[in-house]
């Protein structure tokens, strides 16, 4: 009965005739919806009388789209059933509508259409459909993984402090917090009650890294891992894992350098820590921006610099079809080395002995081009509703754009009309400009005229 419920709607969205691009809005707009409508139930929070139904949309679109912003606190407005939906909502956000779908079809035994092997491969930035279905399940079995690991070494510290019950819950909530990339979690404090604790602190950051590294990478690193015919050795890795794993280094190097050299002798953060604990907490800082929301230190009261350097972290954020958000590493690689080129006259962009296909730098300049437009446009708006300094404004605004989820302290004191600029940029930046633009752009006809060149002064 439920499948034939499921796939008889199935057939009607397909009458629409939906492009992949419009497929992917709606389907994470119907989650939202859907989490927002459960968590707005009186068994989901502890004070009925008080819910609404924007602190439901905003919470539900925060967990979907893995950001981790919260107008209130999930440990003491949730019950434990509203944490579990919450968790949940985490859950198929980082796998995305596409993947979720896909295993539904799967799990009932039907086959995906071109049309959505398609989606899948837009969704997850693959390059091609080809190896799909075997692609989804294989998400499937890492993610399940590598929680399932994360859960064990977080149970290690929590459950000699409260229990096995409460002790295995809160590891199994932020081991799916912390690979989705989405930040949220069970202490009003986020982490900042655990600083001097490695291997809570390691743990949330390996996995992290690993949401942010991408299914592709992870998947490729995997196949040469196991597979003798195929050494997992740096000259016979795919140009994209490359760039991917020099990209994460670096950023990870980098930013924990300057967050340590910053705020080495701020007494607020780093000050009064053993120096073992200050290059633990500068590197957890650095992770977190990747873009996870977690905080060990207070952000509210990190430097200006430190904050200058985080806003560019968060606005980067990690690798494409990864669980993190962001303009993303291999884009700003992209427009970096293309304009470095430029300058040097060269008109091709080579990398590792590969030239990028000039479709892939269009949508590297027109994604960070969109990104930086949207997150202006909103920022904008904000300081017109909000009545806030710039500085907190533009730095809740690419939290949001970025799904990243850090905040300092802003985002409980929003008011409707802001709640819902942070709702919009919060989805804008989960499904991604390029895919909004493209779903609302119904015409997608390639001209069949060629006209004149002509040049164009531009600088």
């Amino acid at each position: 009965m439920s499948e034939g419920l499921f796939f008889g709607t199935e057939r009607k969205l397909k009458t629409w005739n939906f492009t992949p691009s419009q497929l992917t809005l709606i389907g994470f707009l119907a989650l939202i919806l859907v989490g927002a409508f459960f968590l707005w139930l009186p068994f989901s929070v502890t004070q009925p009388s008080s819910s609404t139904f924007l602190t439901a949309l905003f919470t539900s679109t925060s967990a979907v789209c893995v950001t981790g912003l919260s107008v209130v606190d999930p440990s003491t407005y949730y019950t434990p059933l509203g944490q579990v939906i919450l968790m949940a909502l985490i859950q198929l956000g980082g796998l995305g509508y596409m993947t979720l779908y896909s295993l539904m079809v799967l799990a009932v035994g039907k086959r995906l259409s071109l049309r959505e092997r398609f989606a899948m491969q837009q969704v997850l930035d693959l390059p091609g459909p080809g190896g799909v279905v075997r692609f989804v399940k294989r998400i499937l079995l890492m993610t399940l993984c590598i929680e399932g690991l994360g859960m064990c070494f977080l149970a290690g510290v929590w459950v000699p402090q409260v229990g096995w019950g409460k002790g295995l819950f809160l590891a199994l909530f932020h081991s799916v917090s912390a690979f989705n990339n989405a930040g949220f979690s069970l202490f009003s404090d986020s982490l900042m009650g655990y600083q001097s604790n490695p291997l809570l602190l390691l743990t949330i950051a390996t996995l992290v890294i690993f949401g942010g590294l991408g299914y592709p990478v992870l998947s490729e690193l995997w196949n040469r891992f196991r597979d003798s015919s195929k050494p997992l050795r740096w000259k016979y890795l795919s140009l994209h894992t490359r760039v991917c794993l020099i990209a994460t280094g670096a950023l990870l190097v980098l930013g924990t350098y300057a967050i340590l050299y910053l705020e080495l002798n701020n007494p607020h953060t780093l000050g009064s820590m053993s120096a073992f604990d200050k290059l633990l907490n500068a590197f957890f800082q650095s992770v977190m921006p990747r873009t996870a929301g977690f905080n060990a230190l207070d952000t509210a009261k990190l430097g200006q610099a430190t904050l200058f350097i985080t806003l560019t972290l968060m606005f980067i954020g990690t690798n494409p079809g990864g669980t993190g958000g962001g303009v993303k590493t291999t884009t700003i690689a992209v427009v970096f080395f293309k304009s470095l080129f430029s300058l040097q006259g060269r008109q091709n962009l080579v990398l590792f002995q590969r030239k990028i296909s000039d479709s892939t730098v269009n949508k590297a300049v027109a994604t960070l081009l969109f990104s930086l437009v949207w997150i202006n446009g909103v920022t904008l708006l904000l300081l017109l509703t909000e009545k806030k300094e710039l500085s907190v404004l533009i730095f809740e605004v690419v939290s949001a754009f970025a799904t990243v989820g850090l905040s300092v302290s802003l985002t409980p004191t929003l008011s409707g009309l802001g709640q819902i600029l942070i709702i919009l940029t919060m989805y804008a930046g989960r499904v991604g400009v390029i895919t909004l633009g493209t779903a609302f752009w119904l015409h997608h006809r390639q001209s069949l005229l060629k006209y004149p060149e002509e040049n164009l002064l531009v600088s």
